[in-house]
């Protein structure tokens, strides 16, 4: 049922959230460009944004 568990270096996930933040595109249309599942790409975000410079909490 589950398949292997891939590992995303420090700069790809920076680069993935960079994406997000700075270009306005959907977690979910990053996510497919970059064969991410959407989920983990929406935690990354998440995590990343209280430090994002320019970020509303």
């Amino acid at each position: 049922m589950g398949g292997k568990r891939r590992s995303y270096d420090a700069p790809f996930r920076e680069g993935a959230v960079r994406i997000v933040l700075e270009t306005g595109k959907s977690a979910a249309e990053v996510a497919r460009d970059l064969g991410v599942h959407e989920g983990t790409l929406q935690t990354w975000v998440h995590r990343a944004r209280p430090a994002w410079p320019g970020s509303v909490q």
